[in-house]
């Protein structure tokens, strides 16, 4: 057989799976997550602070106080 290479990648950060952005989820500045009720859309919003009860699902980061799309 060849010779294989083998790479890792390694990521820093934390990564969330939030349902919805009203969640009572504690988070890290950076942390990551996808919001499945975003009640904008992600184009045009970028920063936006999320607001839950919507049906878009967005990108979103933590800035240490609220999510945002992003």
């Amino acid at each position: 057989g060849g010779r294989r290479i083998i790479k890792k990648k390694i990521l820093k950060g934390t990564l969330a799976q939030a349902n919805s952005a009203v969640s009572p989820y504690a988070a890290d500045v950076g942390a990551r997550a996808t919001i499945t009720d975003a009640t904008v859309t992600a184009s045009g919003n970028f920063g936006a602070v999320i607001t839950g009860g919507g049906a878009n699902i967005v990108p979103a980061y933590h800035d240490g106080a609220s999510w945002r799309i992003g």
